[in-house]
């Protein structure tokens, strides 16, 4: 049996991203929440959720899904790559199950995206500008629960 279409409504998400500690953008005609890695303010979580920035809430069945990436946007290009690029993309999250059961798995997947982000910038450490460094992220611990 198929899972059912949830509708989270546009609160519900705007209060899930504000405890995650996340503020919200315009990109185009969607709200887009965004959150700097905290060893380094140029690299970016984004969460795409369908919202209109006009107002009202998400799409309906079938016409989007939750998206998660990362990102790399400064006024200083990085190497050979430019000002701004993609960095990370995760698998999409289906609004079908329970409001808890999305949400779950919407965490889930910024995590997985924070994580990676911290990989990326270990592995890039020495080649980023200097202006922008704090610490490098330390090796991940089995322990680690924030996001």
């Amino acid at each position: 049996m198929a899972e059912r279409y949830v509708k989270i409504t546009r609160e519900k998400l705007e209060n899930f991203f504000a405890a995650c500690g996340f503020s919200k953008r315009v990109a185009g005609k969607e709200l887009v929440f965004v959150r700097a890695n905290q060893h380094y303010s140029d690299v970016w979580i984004k969460v795409y959720t369908s919202l209109p920035a006009d107002g009202g809430d998400v799409r309906g069945k079938g016409q989007d899904a939750i998206r998660v990436a990362a990102a790399y946007e400064s006024d200083v290009p990085f190497r050979d790559r430019g000002k701004s690029f993609g960095i990370y993309k995760a698998q999409r999250v289906f609004r079908t199950g329970t409001e808890e059961a999305i949400l779950d798995r919407l965490y889930e997947r910024m995590r997985e995206a924070y994580a990676f982000t911290n990989e990326w910038l270990r592995r890039n450490w020495t080649h980023l500008p200097q202006q922008k460094r704090d610490s490098a992220p330390a090796a991940k611990t089995p322990s680690e629960k924030k996001l």
